[in-house]
């Protein structure tokens, strides 16, 4: 992933390998820990973090990685998007 610079292009490839399901509990668990890292914008934290609720959060160590996940986002508005939809 560190080589893609664009918030935008890494999470179009992020957003594609998890929407499908595609991603194991421990490769899940690895980007959720890196998700703040990866990612300047909330904007795209937030929109990959909501896509992902559908197919991830099944496990509770998954859910854990999720939540703390959430907690990298600074934006209150965006922060509490991901939260109301869980």
């Amino acid at each position: 992933m560190n080589r893609f610079e664009s918030d935008y292009v890494k999470h179009i490839y992020l957003d594609a390998l998890s929407s499908k399901g595609l991603l194991n509990n421990d490769e899940v668990i690895s980007v959720l820990s890196q998700i703040d890292s990866l990612f300047e914008s909330d904007y795209y934290k937030a929109e990959l973090l909501m896509k992902m609720q559908k197919n991830y959060l099944k496990n509770e160590t998954v859910q854990l990685a999720y939540l703390n996940a959430v907690k990298g986002i600074k934006s209150d508005y965006y922060k509490t998007e991901v939260i109301k939809n869980l």
